[in-house]
């Protein structure tokens, strides 16, 4: 029986595509020193990673006594921002080894699209850092939802944007949190071990260690 072509494919960003991770947890802990708030690398890793950025600075107010205004969360956001596009600047963030090659291929064969937690601005700067600028008709930031991941609302909005059925369509993700909130839109999900090792992406319905080892076959048939 021949196989049955992809509807689409919607990749993660941060930590799958991008190797931005340390970069956006530099500018996270800096925006919260501004505000007397301390971010831990092992909080940032095993909590942070793959949520959206209010919800990080939320997380800390709450945790450490703070009273986080809307105003003061626009304030930590824009520091936060500064931050991340002077490291990715000086070239702090760079694609994941065949992150080009595995989005290239998918297009050849049919839809993609980005689906992200991270902001619209932060979003473009990452791209033009790792070669992908023009990459996608389709990307959906934190700025087109009221929930980030692991609500599965961004990837609900990718997949209608693209007139396409979540459940022919395939997630590319690096993070348990995107794992579930792709797993709740219904799609087919891939994790790569670029951010939490294989025991913490078992929700996915494949795991590879990297975007290497994706074979573009994979993105075009199933």
């Amino acid at each position: 029986m021949p196989q049955r072509p992809i509807a689409a494919v919607i990749f993660d960003l941060d930590g799958t595509l991008a190797n931005s991770e340390l970069a956006h947890e530099e500018a996270l802990r800096a925006a919260a020193a501004s505000r007397g708030m301390t971010l831990s690398a092992e909080n940032f890793q095993h909590r942070f990673v793959g949520l959206g950025e209010s919800a990080c600075f939320r997380i800390l107010a709450q945790e450490q006594g703070i009273d986080l205004t809307p105003a003061l969360l626009e304030e930590l956001l824009a520091t936060k921002l500064d931050h991340f596009l002077a490291l990715a600047g000086r070239g702090a963030v760079t694609p994941w080894p065949g992150a080009v090659e595995l989005v290239a291929a998918a297009s050849a064969a049919g839809r993609v699209a980005l689906c992200t937690g991270s902001g619209r601005v932060s979003v473009a700067a990452i791209l033009r850092a790792i070669g992908l600028a023009d990459a996608f008709g389709v990307v959906v930031t934190s700025d087109d939802v009221a929930r980030t991941k692991p609500d599965p609302e961004g990837y609900r909005l990718a997949a209608a944007r693209l007139g396409v059925d979540p459940g022919a369509s395939i997630a590319i993700e690096d993070s348990p949190t995107g794992v579930r909130a792709a797993r709740a839109a219904g799609l087919q999900v891939f994790a790569v071990e670029h951010s939490f090792p294989a025991s913490s992406l078992g929700e996915a319905h494949r795991i590879f260690r990297t975007l290497a080892e994706i074979g573009p076959e994979l993105v075009q048939t199933r």
